[in-house]
C-alpha cells in the first residue's frame, strides 16, 4: 500500500514540475513560476515577467524594455 501512495505521489509531483519553470531576474534572482502556456497571450506573460522584476528585484516597468518571453 505505501509503494502505491508513494508512486501517485511521485506522479504527482512530476505533473507539477511540468507546468512550471525557474527564471533568471535581471538582479540574478532566481523564482519558480508557471510555463509561459498559462497566459492567454504573450504580452500578459511578458506583463507578468515585468511585475516580479519589480516585486523582487526593485525594477520599474518603464525601466525595463527589454522583457520579452
Amino acid at each position: 500500500m505505501k509503494k502505491i501512495l508513494l508512486l501517485g505521489a511521485m506522479c504527482l509531483l512530476s505533473m507539477g514540475a511540468y507546468a512550471s519553470q525557474t527564471i533568471r531576474l535581471s538582479c540574478g534572482i532566481e523564482v519558480q513560476t508557471v510555463d509561459p502556456s498559462f497566459f492567454p497571450s504573450l504580452e500578459e506573460y511578458a506583463d507578468f515577467i515585468a511585475e516580479l522584476e519589480e516585486d523582487f528585484c526593485g525594477v520599474k516597468r518603464d525601466q525595463n524594455t527589454d522583457l520579452k518571453p
